[in-house]
């Protein structure tokens, strides 16, 4: 039997004397059966999030990114270029919390990795907000 993502964590968190914090919460409050969040911290340092339609399911997304920024095969989160590439949307686009909610919903429902999650859920976000009229901010410079 295969150890999963979390038990495999734990275990590597165990001999390196690591205290992890799991926090997980629902993705919307409002609505309960649209999915779940998970980061991962130890030391006050993201080590990975991930997202799930189940407590478990977000909790060992998160473990299996966390594995992957600890073993160096993904940027972590300080150094990840592609936050930079999200400031500048969400510096341009009106943000609405339940929406974007709701569209990390729909990318996590079809999508394990995290990075394309994102990507989606962003490609998403910018698509309803024009349907619905809204133009993008231009970026200050």
């Amino acid at each position: 039997m295969s150890r999963t993502p979390k038990a495999e964590l734990n275990e590597l968190a165990q001999a390196k004397n690591m205290a992890l914090i799991f926090a997980t919460e629902l993705l919307d409050a409002n609505r309960p059966n649209q999915g779940f969040i998970c980061q991962i911290n130890w030391n006050g340092t993201e080590l990975g999030k991930g997202y799930g339609i189940s407590k478990k399911e977000a909790e060992h997304d998160a473990s299996r990114n966390a594995l992957l920024a600890l073993n160096g095969t993904s940027a972590t989160p300080e150094s990840n270029p592609e936050d930079d590439e999200l400031e500048e949307v969400f510096e341009q686009w009106e943000i609405h919390p339940e929406l974007l909610a709701e569209c990390l919903r729909i990318a996590a429902k079809t999508e394990t990795n995290l990075e394309t999650i994102r990507e989606q859920a962003v490609a998403l976000y910018q698509d309803l907000l024009l349907d619905l009229g809204y133009e993008p901010e231009p970026l200050e410079e």
